[in-house]
């Protein structure tokens, strides 16, 4: 699906005038950034664990190398407001608050969220952009997943202490990428958590 399918769209894109959005994801890399403060940029070079970031990065290829105009669009660890029977990326951590009950999430695993709102008014304004290149679609938070809940959960006025960390190194399988802070693409202006935050309480409060 990743590197097939792109490429059957890459050939169909070439035909039109406008680029070839290929969305891949933050896991390309190995979460070695480069030393602090800096975060992975662009042109540094992906190095994918499992065998979903690899097909992503092979997907990248394909529009990096082949497409006439091609952009490449890595996302972060994306939020925003559930979606028809989707709950969304922390549907789950909401469900969970309301009850009452604990949350356990990553204490050693960074990211950069970024809302979802923020994803779409971007990709709506590739087709202005008129050279091939790779940009990262990324908040200008560095965050663990619970401190990312911590926000998530003191925003809804629930109990913060219900967030309970755990060590991405617990999982079964393959170790996660323990840092995938990304640079944000330096353009366009991406939501901080917090504000990112208030927007999806408010959009989840309107009538």
């Amino acid at each position: 699906l990743h590197v097939g399918l792109t490429a059957q769209l890459r050939e169909l894109a070439d035909r039109l005038p406008t680029p070839l959005v290929y969305t891949s994801t933050d896991q390309v890399f190995d979460g070695n950034p480069p030393p602090a403060p800096r975060r992975f940029a662009p042109e540094d070079l992906p190095m994918p664990r499992s065998v979903y970031a690899r097909t992503k990065r092979s997907g990248e290829l394909r529009v990096i190398e082949k497409a006439k105009l091609g952009i490449v669009a890595r996302l972060a660890l994306v939020y925003g407001p559930p979606i028809g029977e989707l709950s969304g990326s922390f549907g789950f951590v909401e469900t969970r608050l309301k009850a009452g009950e604990p949350v356990t999430l990553f204490s050693d695993e960074h990211r950069t969220p970024v809302f979802v709102g923020d994803v779409v008014r971007f990709l709506l304004g590739t087709p202005s952009l008129r050279r091939s290149e790779v940009l990262h679609l990324a908040g200008p938070d560095r965050l663990t997943r619970v401190a990312f809940g911590e926000l998530f959960a003191r925003a809804l006025g629930y109990d913060a202490a219900l967030i309970r960390p755990v060590s991405r190194l617990t999982l079964p399988g393959p170790e996660r990428p323990a840092d995938l802070a990304m640079q944000p693409y330096n353009k366009f202006n991406f939501l901080s958590a917090t504000e990112g935050i208030q927007k999806l309480l408010v959009r989840q409060s309107a009538p």
